[in-house]
């Protein structure tokens, strides 16, 4: 519980670099593999868009805390949010959607 205060709090900022740093993470994972396998093979547009997709959660995770409403209405944004990213990244990768 003392983790929920600790969003709106002054404790908030470690756990706000936490997230941008695993989101930035997640965006330098296939550089870092693009010189050891051919399977990945990103240009950058694929780079970009894949910070936009990746900056949009960072966005829900930096404003969902600040919202007045309820926790279970600022975490559903936050959920809803990473799940229409993936949603979208898994169709520009191999075309789930018709």
């Amino acid at each position: 519980m003392q983790l929920i205060h600790n969003l709106r709090g002054s404790n908030s900022r470690a756990l706000r670099n936490a997230v941008w740093a695993l989101l930035t993470c997640v965006l330098l994972a296939p550089a870092l593999a693009m010189p050891f396998t051919s399977e990945v093979d990103w240009s950058l547009v694929d780079f970009v868009f894949a910070a936009i997709l990746l900056g949009t959660i960072g966005v829900a995770c930096e404003c969902a805390p600040r919202l007045s409403a309820p926790l279970a209405v600022r975490a559903l944004i936050v959920i809803g949010t990473v799940a229409v990213v993936c949603t979208i990244w898994a169709d520009a990768a191999v075309g789930i959607v018709d």
